[in-house]
């Protein structure tokens, strides 16, 4: 029986390309190989600062100085007791339509958390903040707040008089106050916060620390450097900013400089939480701010005192 012949099939040399890993070079490819160590070297010469390892170095790289004897409170006169006091009775009575956070329930939710959680952690710190921006919400009669909790900013660049670098990083909470007509809006923004339109009125950033920090001023550079960022990304002419604990609530404003360089911010000593009269006023000047927010700050001055019923101290 004759043997069966094989055909011999010869299969065309397929060239196995190489995976690009850290130190080995493409030998048979110097073009790709001068591309790469031309993104190295791009890569390289970039300064970046997350937000979170932000410093008075990296504020003054970017130009940010503050303005002398400036504040974002000096209209509400918080320093005179009467004037304090009818602040506070103003605030506790404002309450959207329908809203069931009021300023009563606030004060009970708010002494809860105290009694119940420990507040020794940024999370327990932020339970209390979680309160304060649920009252405020309630407190916004005239369009629809939203409250979007580490809203991440991707990386940009930042220039200051003499140097420039990228920041990014996530903001702790970012407030956007939507008009009346824009509520239909806010369930797609919420899920989707990424496709917030640069033209939205209202912002404010809340930036939470922890309550062991020494003092909330630790936390200004970072902050600036979100409001900063945040405002050069959606061509903001002013952004309001709050670092705060919980308990202590310190109100900043940033303008950013000519062309974007640089910029100046103004801030008072922090306010306390640690009365009902003293929450009110911080509710109040968290609302303030959020309808400010597009223009220079001009804050509403204290109230005629006809029909208001002062709280005694």
């Amino acid at each position: 029986m004759a043997t069966p012949v094989v055909p011999l099939v010869v299969m065309p040399l397929i060239e196995k390309k190489r995976k690009l890993t850290p130190g080995v070079a493409l030998e048979d490819d110097e073009e790709i190989t001068h591309l790469v160590h031309k993104l190295e070297e791009a890569l390289s010469d970039i300064k970046y600062y997350p937000f979170s390892s932000a410093t008075d170095v990296a504020m003054k790289k970017a130009g940010i100085v503050r303005t002398p004897h400036s504040s974002p409170l000096e209209h509400y006169k918080l320093t005179d007791p009467v004037t304090f006091a009818k602040h506070a009775a103003r605030y506790r009575v404002m309450c959207a339509e329908s809203a069931f956070l009021s300023a009563d329930n606030f004060y009970a939710v708010y002494d809860a958390i105290v009694r119940h959680v420990s507040l020794n952690t940024e999370a327990g710190s932020r339970m209390l903040i979680d309160a304060f921006l649920l009252r405020v919400a309630a407190m916004v009669d005239n369009g629809h707040l939203l409250v979007f909790p580490e809203y991440v900013v991707p990386m940009i660049e930042l220039c200051g008089p003499g140097d420039k670098f990228h920041v990014g990083g996530k903001l702790d909470y970012l407030l956007v106050l939507l008009l009346e007509e824009e509520k239909d809006s806010a369930a797609p923004l919420l899920k989707e916060p990424t496709t917030l339109e640069p033209d939205s009125t209202g912002f404010a950033i809340v930036e939470a620390k922890l309550p062991a920090y020494p003092t909330l001023s630790d936390a200004l550079p970072q902050a600036l450097l979100e409001v900063a960022a945040f405002a050069k990304k959606y061509k903001k002419q002013l952004m309001n900013g709050v670092i705060t604990n919980g308990h202590r609530w310190m109100f900043f404003s940033f303008t950013p400089g000519a062309d974007s360089v640089g910029g100046t911010f103004c801030r008072p000593l922090p306010l306390e939480a640690s009365s009902p009269e003293e929450r009110a006023v911080i509710t109040g000047i968290l609302k303030d701010m959020i309808d400010g927010a597009w223009t220079v700050v001009k804050l509403p001055i204290a109230p005629p005192a006809q029909g208001i019923a002062v709280p005694t101290q």
